[in-house]
């Protein structure tokens, strides 16, 4: 019989998990609300660690969630169940911070595979002459009659139009995706913020924020625009968000992960694991189309803190791809 999930000390409800990843979580702590992410807790460390467990590995989603003194503790008990029922262990999305302990601890292998994209509100991405083709976007979608709003007050008829802007664009998507959670747009509300597009009488978009207290600011977990919507809806969002926030004083807002274009910077892997992760993220780039996401998020004028796969082993095969797909949702 197949393991489907490792021992942990304590069951955990959803909105306590929303609790931790809302206290201490990063950007890819955000996959931890998806019910079929995989919780462990440790008797000796308050926090979690959300993983999947796939091709005899257990993938976790980002740094151990909990204090940050706590993260070595936490991540030591992880490592002592999955020794005990023999899985091994790939952190995804980790800091360089993070994978450099793990190098030294595992005797494994990292890969920067990625930007972590952030920014200050309080610069607005829409000023100078490199922003012309932002202001030109959400000048159209103002011309348009596009308008945006915060939803704040219970409204069951609103919600439903969300949720089925949602669904339209879910099965909307077109070719091979890859992403960390399935979205709950109410679940577990404290934490989250809601903003959406008007066109007419017609809801033409909406972005989801997940608070990340530890950090100061929010993720943004949903982006999204419909059939019907003007070109530079979505722009029209953030660049709306940024700006009320700017009011609020909060100096900061992730997109999340953005793949990079090619990876250049690998620790610890034998010389052809070294050439099968170049190879296979190549592979993966091309097929997700995964540039179009660094295009569009770096007309923001985003910083960025590098992002990382960590391997507890100096091996990277076909199996370890396909279980990393698997565990981050790819779809072909």
């Amino acid at each position: 019989m197949q393991l489907q999930e490792l021992p942990s000390q304590q069951k955990l409800s959803s909105q306590e998990i929303a609790d931790y990843v809302t206290r201490w979580g990063g950007s890819p702590s955000i996959a931890l609300l998806d019910p079929r992410c995989q919780i462990f807790t440790s008797r000796y460390a308050e926090g979690l660690i959300g993983y999947r467990l796939a091709a005899g590995t257990a993938f976790v989603f980002g740094e151990p969630v909990c204090d940050p003194a706590l993260k070595i503790s936490l991540a030591l008990e992880f490592e002592e169940q999955c020794k005990k029922h023999k899985k091994n262990i790939v952190y995804t999305q980790v800091s360089q911070e993070f994978g450099d302990w793990g190098v030294r601890h595992y005797k494994g292998a990292l890969i920067e595979v990625g930007h972590d994209f952030f920014v200050d509100p309080h610069l607005d991405p829409t000023a100078g002459r490199d922003a012309r083709m932002l202001r030109k976007k959400v000048k159209h979608a103002l011309t348009e009659g596009t308008s945006i709003h915060e939803y704040t007050s219970p409204q069951a008829e609103l919600e439903q139009a969300m949720e089925r802007a949602k669904q339209t664009w879910l099965k909307g998507r077109k070719g091979p995706q890859i992403y960390l959670s399935n979205i709950h747009l109410f679940n577990n509300r404290s934490g989250k913020r809601w903003f959406y597009a008007i066109k007419g009488n017609r809801l033409v978009g909406q972005c989801m924020l997940n608070q990340l207290e530890a950090r100061g600011g929010w993720v943004i977990n949903l982006l999204m625009a419909t059939p019907e919507a003007s070109g530079g809806t979505t722009e029209l969002l953030v660049v709306s968000i940024l700006e009320l926030l700017r009011k609020e004083n909060c100096q900061y807002l992730t997109f999340g992960m953005v793949p990079l274009d090619k990876i250049n910077r690998i620790t610890g892997l034998s010389a052809f694991s070294n050439w099968f992760t170049k190879t296979a993220f190549k592979g993966a780039n091309w097929m997700f189309k995964l540039d179009g996401k660094r295009k569009y998020w770096q007309k923001y004028k985003p910083y960025y803190e590098s992002s990382h796969l960590l391997f507890t082993n100096k091996k990277f095969m076909a199996r370890d791809m396909f279980g990393l797909m698997r565990a981050m949702n790819a779809r072909f």
